[in-house]
C-alpha cells in the first residue's frame, strides 16, 4: 500500500514519471487483492472483506489502507479499472462508520485502532476529492468526534486501541500511530492532521548533537 502512494504521489507531482509510476500502482493494487495478502484479514475475520461488502463485518484494516491507493489511483486515472471496487468500499465503509455507535470501526472482530480508522475516513475524503462528491458533513462529524474521543489531552496524541463498545482507550497514545494519522488524514481533514501533526513535534522532537529525531 505504502509503495502504491509513493507511486502516486510521485506521479502527481512528476509528469514525466506519470504512466510509469501508475502501472506500477496497478501492480500493488492486484497485490493487495491478491489471496496471499488477503489471507490474515480473512482469518481473523473468517470471511473475505471483499465479498462481504454489502453486509457487516467492519475489515477496517483492509479496507481502507486498500481503498485509500484506490481513491489516489482514481484521482489519477478518472475511468480506473478499479472506480467499481473503489465506489463498493467507500459505500460500505461509509455506511459501517454511520452506524458506529462509537464512531469507528472495528479492524478485526472487538479490535479497534483509531489510526486504521484515519485510514477509513482518509480513504473517503480522497475517493471524494477524486470524484466529486461532497463528504464534508461526514468528515466534519467524524473529525469532531475523533478529536474529543480518540486523542489523548494531555499529548494531543492519538490512542492506540480502543474498547470495541464504549470506545475508551484500552492503550496509551502512540507517536507511532499518530505520525500515520497524520498522513492518512491529509487526505481528508487537513486541520486535524496538522493538529496531530503539531502535536507530535512538541511531544517527541528532538534534537541531539544538531541530528533531529
Amino acid at each position: 500500500m505504502m509503495a502504491g502512494m509513493g507511486f502516486g504521489q510521485s506521479a502527481l507531482q512528476h509528469p514525466e514519471l506519470r504512466q510509469e509510476h501508475v502501472r506500477l500502482m496497478g501492480l500493488c493494487i492486484e497485490q493487495i487483492l491478491s489471496p496471499q495478502v488477503k489471507a490474515f484479514d480473512r482469518e481473523m475475520w473468517g470471511n473475505d472483506a471483499i465479498e462481504t461488502l454489502e453486509g457487516d463485518p467492519h475489515h477496517a484494516a483492509y479496507l481502507g489502507y486498500l481503498n485509500v491507493l484506490l481513491s489516489l489511483h482514481r484521482l489519477l486515472v478518472p475511468d480506473s479499472q478499479y472506480a467499481a471496487l473503489n465506489d463498493r468500499i467507500t459505500d460500505a465503509l461509509v455506511r459501517r462508520i454511520g452506524a458506529s455507535k462509537i464512531g469507528l470501526i472495528e479492524s478485526y472482530p472487538r479490535e479497534v485502532y483509531p489510526v486504521d480508522n484515519c485510514m477509513v475516513i482518509g480513504s473517503i475524503g480522497l475517493h471524494a476529492r477524486a470524484t466529486g462528491t461532497d463528504r464534508r458533513a461526514l468528515v466534519g462529524k467524524w473529525a469532531a468526534n475523533f478529536r474529543q474521543k480518540y486523542v489523548d489531552r494531555a499529548t494531543g496524541l492519538v490512542y492506540q486501541c480502543v474498547d470495541a463498545d464504549s470506545g475508551e482507550a484500552l492503550d496509551c497514545a502512540r507517536g507511532s500511530g499518530t505520525a500515520l494519522a497524520v498522513y492518512a488524514l491529509s487526505f481528508a481533514d487537513m486541520t486535524l492532521s496538522r493538529e496531530l501533526y503539531q502535536a507530535t513535534r512538541k511531544q517527541l522532537a528532538r534534537t541531539v548533537l544538531g541530528f533531529g529525531a
